[in-house]
């Protein structure tokens, strides 16, 4: 699912449910699927520096969180990424690597919601939380990198917008900026860092 999918997903939802009377307050649960780009990550190890590069992979997140009446709403987020290693530059040379890394985090996200004179709502937020970042046989030059997971810190920044479909129910467009302290996978340290783009569907009960 490409940017431009995620942006025509919002512009029908706004059109054939605009009208619809929404509350973005009390408890909600959330789901979310799309897709994430891996930043070029600095590789460390065996006293060599290198980088990293990614192909495009996947995301998929949940939350439960609640709203409240000042446009403050808080969660509490399920994520989970997935990027296939694409090359991996050693001294000044690339190679073609095999193995991927996925991360699995948690995270307690804060927002606001910007109650405008439209038929959405986008908002703003911030969140912290932990993740396990996993390297699944990290290969290039004929040389295993790296197998191994690491526990670190995690924060994000997300800016969305919210489109409703029933009194309950709305569509959430959101991009999301990802990045963990470097994690250390034994003898490779790598920067990851990540740009997500996700929609999904927000029910409020």
């Amino acid at each position: 699912m490409g940017l431009r999918s995620l942006a025509a997903i919002a512009l029908c939802a706004s059109v054939l449910f605009g009208s619809t009377a929404f509350a973005t307050t009390g408890m909600y649960l959330s789901g979310g699927l799309g897709f994430t780009l891996a930043s070029d990550g600095d590789m460390d190890g065996n006293g060599r520096h290198g980088e990293a590069e990614f192909d495009t992979g996947y995301v998929v997140q949940g939350a439960f969180g609640h709203g409240y009446q000042n446009g403050v709403r808080a969660e509490v987020e399920l994520a989970y990424r997935d990027n296939d290693f694409d090359t991996v530059e050693i001294s000044n040379h690339n190679y073609s690597a095999s193995g991927d890394i996925n991360t699995v985090s948690v995270m307690l996200n804060g927002y606001y919601d910007f109650k405008i004179a439209a038929p959405f709502t986008p908002y703003l937020g911030a969140g912290i939380g932990f993740a396990v970042i996993t390297i699944d046989d990290l290969r290039a030059a004929g040389i295993d990198l790296a197998d191994d997971d690491d526990t670190v810190f995690a924060y994000q920044l997300t800016a969305g917008v919210e489109i409703p479909i029933s009194a309950t129910a709305s569509i959430d467009v959101a991009y999301r900026y990802f990045a963990t302290s470097d994690p250390d996978f034994g003898n490779v340290d790598l920067e990851y860092s990540t740009h997500n783009f996700t929609a999904g569907v927000r029910l409020y009960f």
